[in-house]
């Protein structure tokens, strides 16, 4: 996995390299194009961040000394936030978005691990999902069932 997100980050760093050098050397750009460029090279590095990210928490989850904070949350508060936020972005690239939460309990869990996993997970839903499709996404308590997709679970 180092070897693959090693490489992974080579192209996007290039594309980076490549524009920042345009914009600093070429001033026969417009301001149309110079705008573009700039939009290039933040979605490059948002990217990149990501990638250097998943890099952090493969080698953290690897480490034989690292032990996940378990902290209780209340479910239905903490699953509404979880599940929020990505009304936007789905609109933005034309993808509908249901989002259904029927939680009862507590649970203890690691706040920040599931935010990352949802983000990871909506971003990747949100970028593979083309354009007039819809995704669904929910959390239930094991007494429910997921009405989209099983009878029972």
């Amino acid at each position: 996995i180092v070897a693959a997100l090693s490489h992974d980050l080579k192209t996007p760093l290039t594309v980076i390299q490549s524009y920042t050098e345009a914009l600093h050397k070429e001033s026969r750009l417009t301001t149309k194009e110079k705008k573009e460029y700039e939009i290039i090279l933040f979605e490059k590095l948002k990217y990149m961040k990501q990638l250097i990210d998943d890099l952090v928490m493969y080698n953290s989850l690897q480490s034989k000394e690292i032990e996940l904070e378990l902290v209780e949350v209340e479910g239905e508060e903490f699953f509404d936030m979880l599940l929020s936020g990505y009304d936007e972005t789905a609109a933005t690239q034309g993808v509908s978005l249901i989002v259904e939460h029927k939680v009862k309990e507590s649970y203890y869990l690691n706040v920040n691990q599931m935010v990352r996993v949802m983000d990871n997970l909506m971003a990747n839903a949100i970028r593979h999902t083309p354009s007039g499709k819809t995704i669904f996404i929910g959390a239930y308590s094991s007494d429910d069932h997921i009405p989209w997709i099983f009878d029972e679970f």
